[in-house]
């Protein structure tokens, strides 16, 4: 019998099936089809969005010792947002959308009432921040329905840096240890800290240089970004 966050398994299935429909309409584009921004849409939204914001809440409802994510009438929002941003995906992008961002921010509300708790460590914090960074994604993505104003480079930067790369360097920071069967020392925690700082300033430096199309942003940006990846293999 499954004991975890219900709405996190509801998620995370949600997610799975979404490779189906990912798929073929793949398989359309390819033949020639116009199902690319669905197939893209799909992939961002559905598939890797729902995936972790699933085991989001599922890990931050573990490792802060939260009993329940609250208000009940909160948890139907949830979950009422959950279903339309899938089925409307098929039907409204821009309305799909503007739904995807409202759960976002439900998350975000319980993931910053699980931050106040005495056990919110490293590496909750990566993951905090990169659920700032993919609100911020899909916000400009809104935006960029109504208007050519950012980039679609920038967006795509946004998602795959921003969001994406504060989750697994999160990830890889919990995970790796458990693997090597060793403890981080306090040395090691103290350059965590340093670590976490000098990720958020490279990854607005890059990201500033993407979307007001300065070379030398992203150029500088782009790498200290590397360095950080370097840095946190040679901490752990």
């Amino acid at each position: 019998m499954y004991r975890g966050e219900p709405l996190s398994l509801w998620t995370n299935i949600i997610a799975i099936f979404m490779i189906i429909p990912l798929g073929l309409a793949g398989l359309y584009t390819a033949l020639g089809g116009d199902l690319g921004e669905l197939h893209y849409q799909i992939a961002i939204q559905l598939l890797v969005g729902l995936l972790i914001i699933g085991s989001e809440l599922q890990f931050f409802k573990a490792l802060t010792g939260l009993r329940k994510y609250e208000p009940q009438a909160l948890r139907y929002i949830y979950f009422i947002l959950l279903i339309i941003s899938t089925l409307l995906v098929f039907v409204s992008s821009i309305i799909a959308w503007i739904s995807f961002l409202l759960l976002l921010l439900v998350q975000f509300y319980w993931i910053n009432k699980a931050r106040r708790s005495k056990y919110f460590k490293f590496p909750l914090n990566y993951f905090y921040v990169a659920q700032i960074y993919h609100i911020i994604a899909i916000l400009l993505i809104i935006i960029d329905e109504f208007t050519e104003f950012v980039s679609p480079h920038a967006i795509t930067h946004i998602i795959t840096i921003g969001w994406l790369g504060m989750v697994l360097q999160g990830a890889l920071i919990r995970i790796l240890p458990l693997f090597l069967g060793k403890s981080l020392n306090a040395k090691a925690k103290e350059q965590l800290k340093l670590h976490f700082y000098l990720s958020i300033i490279a990854t607005m430096v890059l990201l500033a240089g993407f979307i007001l199309d300065f070379v030398f942003g992203y150029r500088v940006g782009g790498s200290l970004y590397m360095l950080t990846w370097g840095w946190t293999l040679i901490i752990l």
